[in-house]
C-alpha cells in the first residue's frame, strides 16, 4: 500500500485483521511518508516492523509483518497519472 493509504488505514473496517492476515509493504509517497510513519497502524504494530534492509524477505514472513519500501518517487500522483492516461486502453 502507499503511505497515503496508510494515513487512513485505521479507518478501514477490520484493519487490524488485515495486518494479522498478510505481510504489508508500505511504499513511500510524496507528502505522506511522515504522516504515515506516525499512523495509528504503525504505532500499534511497531513490534512487527521489518527493517528496511530485510524488506525482500517480507513475503516469506508470517503476519503481522510490515516494512517501509523506499524507492524513487514519480512526481505525479496516481490520480494525475490516471487522468493523463485516461485515453489509454489495456489490450489485455
Amino acid at each position: 500500500m502507499g503511505a497515503d493509504n496508510l494515513a487512513a488505514f485505521a479507518r478501514w473496517r477490520r484493519w487490524a485483521d488485515i495486518l494479522k492476515a498478510v505481510p504489508v509493504a508500505i511504499f513511500d509517497r510524496p507528502r505522506y511518508s511522515v504522516s504515515g510513519a506516525m499512523a495509528k497502524v504503525t504505532q500499534r504494530f511497531r513490534h512487527a516492523r521489518i527493517a528496511d534492509h530485510q524488506a525482500s524477505r517480507l513475503a516469506d514472513l508470517p503476519p503481522p509483518a510490515w516494512t517501509f519500501v523506499h524507492c524513487p518517487r514519480h512526481p505525479l500522483s496516481a490520480t494525475e497519472i490516471r487522468t493523463r492516461d485516461a485515453g489509454w486502453i489495456n489490450p489485455g
